[in-house]
């Protein structure tokens, strides 16, 4: 008769690598140079499909009346107006309010290779292995608990009105069409449609970047589109191998998925299409002996890979886009 074993007997695999993460965190920061706001040149070298999410209700600013803001309610009792702080303009603003449906939502990784990092020597790997700074366009956002998520995903909106020259089209002031103005895929009054959003792959622009430590210690990036090259303005030299697109439901390779950050993967798990997708599947597989965390991250811990979906009500206001978070590098992830 065989004995009944219970629970896991192999003995803890002592060549582990530990990873100090507060002095990758140190040395990304030292590295870069960004503690203060600068433009750069940066290529946008990976699409990442985060499925059909939840969206933050409409905003529009508002100068109307109590008596104004009455009658659009009494047209429509979705409409609400509040008051909210604009970061731009650091003042407090009156917004009209109204909620938006789901809708399938991106988010880009952006490549600064005039700023190369060799990461793997904090991962026990005697050969260097240089790789350009990677950022998410839009930062990262830390929600209470610790799962950290895509700060500000882009909705795939087209719209056909007078803004957009009676056309179906992403609206001129979205930044999909922005930035395909300013790779000059487009001219500013042509439309550009979702299916062509991986043209932007590739393309080197302007972007507003900072790294650094925040006042509570925690690493923290931001990201955000500026504008296209100037005139005088080069593109970096750049490794085209980079380039990758993940997709719900496709035949993503294990390379590609490996690009992907954790807080990009659990916002894929919030998604209402990502039960059942192909992307699950391969997510599952890839990361099937990692456990998901949910505690808090720390400058000096390395989070867990495997994603964890947070309540689509929890997703981030257009207001808090560019957050501070904590540590921001899993094990899997050479960038």
């Amino acid at each position: 008769m065989a004995f009944g074993v219970r629970g896991n007997t192999q003995a803890e695999n002592t060549n582990k690598v530990t990873v100090d993460w507060k002095a990758l965190n140190e040395y990304v920061v030292t590295t870069a140079g960004l503690q203060q706001e600068e433009t750069m040149v940066g290529i946008i070298s990976g699409l990442y499909d985060v499925g059909v999410q939840e969206q933050e209700d409409a905003k529009m600013e508002w100068k109307g009346t109590p008596e104004e803001e009455a009658e659009e309610i009494a047209k429509s009792s979705n409409t609400y107006f509040e008051d909210l702080y604009d970061y731009e303009d650091k003042k407090t603003k009156r917004y009209k309010r109204w909620p938006q449906r789901p809708v399938q939502q991106v988010v880009y990784a952006i490549d600064f290779p005039e700023i190369m990092l060799d990461k793997s020597q904090f991962f026990g790997v005697e050969k260097a292995d240089l790789k350009p700074l990677r950022l998410l366009l839009g930062g990262e956002f830390t929600k209470t608990g610790g799962v950290k998520i895509a700060a500000k995903p882009l909705a795939l909106t087209i719209r056909k009105n007078d803004k957009t020259g009676n056309k179906w089209s992403f609206t001129p002031n979205s930044t999909m069409h922005k930035m395909a103005v300013g790779a000059k895929i487009i001219s500013k009054d042509d439309a550009f449609l979702p299916q062509d959003i991986d043209k932007l792959l590739g393309k080197a622009l302007q972007f507003k970047v900072r790294v650094y430590f925040n006042a509570d210690g925690y690493y923290t990036e931001k990201c955000a589109f500026v504008a296209g090259l100037g005139r005088s303005q080069a593109v970096p030299e750049f490794d085209e191998s980079l380039l990758h697109i993940v997709q719900f439901d496709a035949d993503n390779t294990e390379a590609d998925l490996k690009q992907l950050r954790l807080s990009v993967r659990n916002t894929m798990a919030m998604a209402s299409d990502y039960a059942g997708s192909k992307l699950e599947a391969q997510l599952n597989k890839l990361f099937t002996n990692s456990k998901a965390s949910t505690a808090p991250a720390e400058p000096s811990k390395a989070p867990a890979s495997t994603p964890v979906a947070p309540k689509a009500k929890d997703a981030p206001k257009a207001a808090e886009a560019v957050v501070d978070n904590g540590v921001d590098f899993d094990d899997d992830i050479p960038f």
